[in-house]
């Protein structure tokens, strides 16, 4: 899925060790274009993407490609849409 707006902002980034070594989870949001724009969050899991998301600039236009996953836990159901891709595009002269 691919999602195109304006980042808005970078989410705390958070960290830490498991068994399999460490960890970075950050999160972003952008804003969508078109007559209704919404604002979406998006979480980027592993140095590579949480890194791309430190580079980006508020009002930057972004494609992000993502994949929704939800789960299930204590009966309540959480959906993460986990970035795959981040791409910063050229904004066009208005």
């Amino acid at each position: 899925m691919n999602v195109i707006g304006n980042f808005i902002v970078a989410l705390p980034e958070v960290s830490g060790v498991s068994d399999k070594g460490e960890w970075v989870r950050g999160g972003f949001v952008v804003e969508t274009q078109g007559t209704y724009p919404k604002k979406v969050s998006f979480t980027a899991f592993g140095e590579e993407k949480v890194s791309m998301v430190r580079d980006l600039k508020e009002g930057q236009l972004v494609s992000v490609e993502f994949m929704p996953e939800s789960r299930e836990y204590g009966g309540k159901w959480y959906t993460d849409l986990k970035v795959t891709n981040i791409t910063p595009l050229q904004q066009q002269n208005q």
